[in-house]
């Protein structure tokens, strides 16, 4: 080395570019960031000459105690130029100065992927701050909610405090790239709180209005991944109320909620992207731990069941649109009939007075009406009904499924052996279903051959961007296998009809080739338990923070 009189090279005068890729390799290698950001600062302090990346310190912060906040707010604030280059910021910690994090998060403007771990020291208001103005660069955003951290009290609820002004912030937000939301309550801890002797804490009051409003809003339209963990709360009619409510989803994570198999069965018809779907906790299926014990073939029923109504999903989302275009086809025949009584009588006689009319009144014209001009003339054009008419049902696009339930514990012994006979029965039910789905495309292929009924398809989600919050979408597309004329789509009540040449392939589509959904009972933890494809590990993949 030069220091030893020696003409070799030292490691503090080596290129840029080589100390940039050996830590780019040692970033990759490191089981977690604080193992490598503690590597990062021994070999700055080894070789304190060497033109290290120390850049890389500021790309990802990962706070774990206050203490780490106060320091990094006022390192922040002499040194603006390291804010920018904060990426992804993480404060995994439930107790916390909930100001100091506010102002901290007020100097990093650029960051991509945000994580708050919030306690009993946040208040609705330091959300409202932080979300007041939208934060454009963010892809990921995750809230984590623990209103008990060392013992339990009612005196989140009495000072009423809920973060429902969250959701409506973000509701106001406009239309983003940001595919990922994590909104996560903690179960109670049983230390802290034993079960059945104190009450779930309320962290979102109203869902009703707030969670609903939420799931139609400009914002939630880029959505493709989202967990939204609230436990013992009915939110599954929230997330799909209104017609345009998330049209991107894809990830659906809604563990620990209230649910019914009925509930379920009514999201994924209007929430049709959905492809993974996690329900650890969900009441869905019996929750006796004893129940393939004492019940046998009727607890097995209920896996069958769940899994003909996850493949005959798009045969109900079929029916309901042919109620909804039997609804508008009679609203527009109505309407025309309106305008043509109007029109009529418009170009009528008028109405005769009432009393004693004298010898020279004459009681009929002998003149014809004057015939109708302009815009007017529009009204008399019939309506060209469209007749019989059926919607093909479309195939379930779910491909994961991740449910817990007491019968199958991961913790007994015998898991194996329950877990297989579970998946026997729901991959049973799966046929089943999809047979039936089966007969019912043949027979309304036979129905649209002979020319008894005109066959709608059903084609893919379109999104086209606007800058009416209103209209995030358009609505599925049905393709029209007669080519004859049908309702037009330019008005928002119908729903959008498009033709295509492919009419005979899309009708067609053999049982084989959809396969049943993956089925996962092994839990959120880690484990050898989990099958390939399994939804947990997408989950961890997308989240990172093993719940």
């Amino acid at each position: 080395m030069r220091d030893g009189g020696n003409t070799g090279i030292g490691l503090a005068y080596l290129p840029t570019e080589l100390y940039n890729a050996i830590i780019a390799h040692l970033e990759e290698g490191s089981k977690d960031y604080l193992e490598f950001r503690c590597s990062l600062l021994a070999l700055s302090r080894a070789i304190p000459r060497a033109p290290l990346p120390l850049d890389a310190l500021f790309r990802r912060i990962i706070l774990q105690t206050p203490r780490q906040a106060q320091n990094l707010f006022l390192r922040l604030r002499k040194d603006a130029s390291s804010a920018r280059l904060v990426q992804v910021f993480k404060y995994e910690c439930f107790e916390a100065d909930a100001d100091i994090i506010v102002n901290v998060l007020k100097l990093l403007q650029s960051v991509t992927d945000l994580t708050i771990f919030m306690g009993p020291n946040f208040a609705p208001e330091h959300l409202e701050n932080l979300f007041a103005s939208p934060r454009t660069n963010l892809k990921s955003l995750s809230l984590r909610f623990r209103p008990y951290v060392q013992r339990a009290t009612y005196l989140q609820f009495m000072k009423g405090v809920y973060f429902d002004s969250t959701l409506t912030y973000l509701s106001a937000w406009p239309r983003s790239s940001l595919p990922q939301l994590s909104v996560v309550q903690d179960p109670l801890d049983p230390s802290i709180a034993p079960a059945g002797k104190f009450a779930q804490p309320i962290v979102f009051f109203r869902l009703d209005s707030t969670l609903s409003e939420f799931s139609a809003s400009a914002f939630s339209a880029s959505l493709a991944s989202m967990r939204f963990r609230i436990p013992s709360r009915h939110i599954m009619p929230y997330l799909h109320k209104h017609e345009r409510s998330f049209p991107r989803i894809g990830f659906l994570d809604i563990a620990t909620c209230s649910a019914s198999a009925g509930d379920l069965e009514a999201l994924l018809v209007d929430l049709k992207g959905i492809h993974t779907l996690i329900l650890d906790g969900c009441p869905i299926v019996s929750q006796r731990a004893d129940a393939l014990e004492t019940a046998g073939a009727e607890a097995l029923a209920q896996w069958n069941s769940l899994g003909k109504t996850f493949a005959l999903v798009g045969a109900k989302r079929a029916r309901q649109r042919e109620k909804q275009m039997k609804v508008w086809i009679e609203q527009q025949e109505n309407s025309h009939t309106n305008r043509r009584g109007g029109g009529a009588q418009q170009g009528g006689s008028k109405k005769a007075k009432k009393g004693r009319k004298g010898v020279a009144n004459a009681t009929f014209l002998i003149r014809e009406p004057a015939q109708e001009t302009g815009s007017k003339s529009t009204s008399c054009i019939p309506l060209r009904k469209p007749g019989n008419f059926r919607i093909t049902p479309s195939p379930s696009p779910l491909r994961s499924l991740a449910i817990t339930a007491p019968m199958v514990s991961v913790r007994k012994n015998d898991f194996k052996e329950k877990y297989a006979a579970v998946k026997k029965e729901f991959e049973a039910g799966w046929v089943s279903g999809v047979r039936q789905l089966t007969v019912t495309r043949d027979r309304m292929k036979t129905t649209w051959i002979n020319g008894a009924t005109r066959v709608l398809v059903e084609g893919p989600v379109r999104v086209k961007p606007t800058s009416n919050a209103e209209d995030k979408h358009d609505d599925a597309a049905l393709s029209d296998s007669g080519n004859e004329s049908i309702p037009s789509s330019s008005d928002s009540r119908s729903p959008s009809l498009s033709s295509s040449k492919e009419e005979r392939r899309r009708l067609e589509f053999k049982t084989q080739e959809l396969e049943c959904p993956v089925l996962c009972l092994a839990g959120p933890e880690k484990g050898e338990f989990h099958p390939d494809g399994c939804p947990h590990v997408m989950a961890w993949k997308l989240w990172d923070d093993g719940i």
